[in-house]
């Protein structure tokens, strides 16, 4: 069992969000084998060999232009588009959901608001944070992109291609360049002062 970092509740380790307070619970994160490359340049600085520090400084160089050009490239593919809100999309394509609740008017509101779509009769859960460029603080309303989906049956996180093996309408509504629709890519929020957690959105 793990503990939410917010409330203290004891969580699943498997879980998309707390419970109790509708958190996000990140999932634990994977242990990376060093590579061939780190393992090279270890070797080589542990035996003084002064290839090293001219091998170890054109590889930092190259991921650091990757990196500035990879950002570049993203900015600018950003310029002028509106994010696609995965929740609403989701929605428009499988219908309406047995439960739709979110903590983005909860009084205080969480750190990172959430928002949980349930399809009681496939057993899936979707869970969704800000995106569309959103900050720590930001107030609503989102634009809601996907962070997880949840087998209610076995309690495990699964992937949109095996939700999609359940619910043929989940694949096109989560693809990054799906379209919700003709309306508004903004998400339909009650008004300010609405209630808190566990109510459904509108």
């Amino acid at each position: 069992m793990a503990r939410c970092l917010y409330c203290g509740s004891d969580v699943s380790e498997n879980a998309l969000y707390c419970r109790k307070c509708m958190v996000p619970i990140a999932p634990a994160p994977r242990r990376r084998r060093p590579g061939t490359l780190s393992l090279f340049l270890g070797v080589s600085l542990l035996f003084g060999s002064p290839c090293a520090w001219v091998i170890a400084g054109q590889v930092r160089n190259k991921i650091g232009k990757a990196v500035q050009a990879r950002a570049t490239v993203h900015a600018a593919s950003l310029h002028g588009v509106r994010a696609v809100n995965q929740a609403v999309a989701l929605i428009r394509r499988c219908g309406q959901p047995s439960r739709d609740v979110s903590t983005a008017y909860n009084n205080p509101r969480p750190p990172i608001p959430f928002r949980v779509i349930s399809y009681g009769s496939q057993h899936l859960e979707f869970a969704f944070v800000p995106g569309g460029g959103a900050k720590i603080g930001d107030p609503p309303p989102y634009v809601w992109k996907l962070s997880g989906i949840l087998d209610t049956t076995t309690n495990q996180r699964i992937t949109p291609a095996q939700a999609a093996e359940r619910m043929a309408c989940v694949a096109p509504a989560l693809e990054p360049g799906s379209t919700p629709g003709p309306a508004s890519v903004a998400d339909s929020e009650p008004p300010a002062g609405a209630p808190a957690a566990g109510v459904p959105n509108p």
